[in-house]
C-alpha cells in the first residue's frame, strides 16, 4: 500500500477551505471548523495538511485547562512552558504572528461538550484575533451544533467543512491512490457498501485486496476472481 493521501471530496473541501483562510483579508475572520464522524478520514487529512503548512498541531483532552492548553501550544512551538498563563498567552500570540504559523486544535469536542471548558474557546478566539493566523478547530460529528451556541466564536468561523462518508467515486480515488493493484469497479462498489463509506474500513479492505493480488500474482482483481471473499472486517447487520 502506498502511503499517500487520496484527494477525496472531503480532502478537496478541506484544502479549499484552508486556502480561503490563508488568503482572507483582515476584515474576514481566519477561523475554521472541520467536523465529521469517526472513520471519515478526517484525522489523516488534517495531519497531512498540518505537515504541509507547518501548523502548530495540538490535541485537546478531557483534562485540559487554559494553562494546559497554552503549555501544550508552547511545547509545540519548541519552548518550555512558562510559570504564568498571561506570559504564555503573549508568547504564543506573538510567535504565531511572527512565524505566520496556523494553529490546529484537534478533539475540540472536549471543549464544546463541557460548559466549564468553554473559556478555552474564548481563549482560542483571542489568540486568533491577536495573531491573525488561521486557527482550525477539528471535532467529532455534532461539534458544529455546540459551536453555534457561542455567537462570539461562531461568527468568526468563516469556513466550515463537514467530512461525510465516502461514496463510490471516493472509494475508487482512494484505491487508485494507495492500492498497488487495480480493482474492478464492481468490487469497489461492494466494498463501499459493506464499509458504509467508512474510510478506515475501506482502507482495510483495500489492504486485503492487495494482499490477495500479491498472493495470486494479479495486476488487476476481477469480480469473478474475488467472488464473495471477505474484505477483512466485520459488516454491520
Amino acid at each position: 500500500m502506498r502511503k499517500e493521501v487520496a484527494i477525496t471530496k472531503n480532502v478537496a473541501a478541506l484544502h479549499t477551505a484552508f486556502n480561503n483562510l490563508k488568503v482572507a483579508n483582515q476584515s474576514i475572520p481566519k477561523m475554521g471548523l472541520v467536523h465529521g464522524y469517526t472513520g471519515s478520514g478526517k484525522t489523516c487529512a488534517i495531519e497531512e495538511l498540518s505537515r504541509e503548512c507547518n501548523a502548530v498541531f495540538v490535541r485537546a483532552n478531557s483534562l485540559w485547562t487554559p494553562r494546559n492548553m497554552l503549555s501544550t501550544i508552547m511545547q509545540e512551538l519548541g519552548v518550555d512552558p512558562m510559570n504564568r498563563s498571561d506570559r504564555m498567552f503573549k508568547y504564543v500570540t506573538e510567535n504565531l504572528a511572527i512565524d505566520n504559523r496556523p494553529l490546529f486544535i484537534d478533539e475540540v469536542n472536549y471543549l464544546v461538550d463541557d460548559s466549564r471548558k468553554m473559556v478555552m474557546l474564548d481563549l482560542l478566539r483571542d489568540i486568533h484575533d491577536l495573531s491573525q493566523v488561521p486557527v482550525l478547530l477539528i471535532g467529532h460529528q455534532g461539534t458544529e451544533r455546540r459551536v453555534v451556541m457561542r455567537p462570539q466564536l461562531s461568527r468568526r468561523l468563516s469556513q466550515i467543512v463537514e467530512f461525510n462518508a465516502l461514496d463510490v467515486e471516493d472509494t475508487s480515488t482512494l484505491a487508485e491512490t494507495i492500492c498497488e493493484c487495480e480493482v474492478a469497479t464492481e468490487i469497489l462498489k461492494r466494498l463501499n457498501q459493506e464499509a458504509e463509506g467508512n474510510a478506515g474500513l475501506i482502507t482495510l479492505g483495500l489492504g486485503t485486496l492487495e494482499a490477495f493480488a500479491v498472493a495470486n500474482s494479479l495486476k488487476k482483481i476481477e469480480v469473478n476472481q474475488w467472488a464473495k471473499r471477505s474484505f477483512g472486517f466485520i459488516k454491520k447487520k
